[in-house]
């Protein structure tokens, strides 16, 4: 691969190849959780996907943990949202907001339980 040797350039580079990184340890982490906790978290997904209208939803596999990030704060119908992010709470998840969006993350050992 050819590179080229400008400041904008190595920065678009060095973004693409943090990207990549980031994606390949995604894929990698994700083979140390079980097959029932993948399918748990991708609906979860899923659910929240559906509450945020307007929104992009991003699963991500760590070594001790999972957490879904929504890109944007848009909520359909507050009363089922309430209703789901106690339930997710009370299966061991917790929500934290950023100013980017919401992330809900949940440990590993809280998944095998």
């Amino acid at each position: 691969m050819k590179f080229i040797r400008t400041v904008e350039a190595e920065t678009a580079q060095q973004k693409y190849f943090a990207a990549l990184n980031a994606e390949t340890t995604n894929i990698a982490n994700r083979s140390h959780f079980s097959a029932q906790a993948q399918i748990m978290l991708e609906r979860v997904e899923q659910v929240l996907s559906m509450m945020h209208y307007d929104s992009k939803t991003k699963l991500n596999y760590r070594k001790t943990l999972a957490s879904i990030k929504v890109f944007n704060r848009n909520i359909q119908d507050v009363a089922k949202y309430q209703d789901y992010v106690e339930y997710l709470e009370s299966k061991g998840f917790e929500r934290k907001a950023s100013k980017q969006g919401i992330i809900y993350s949940i440990k590993k050992a809280a998944l095998a339980a």
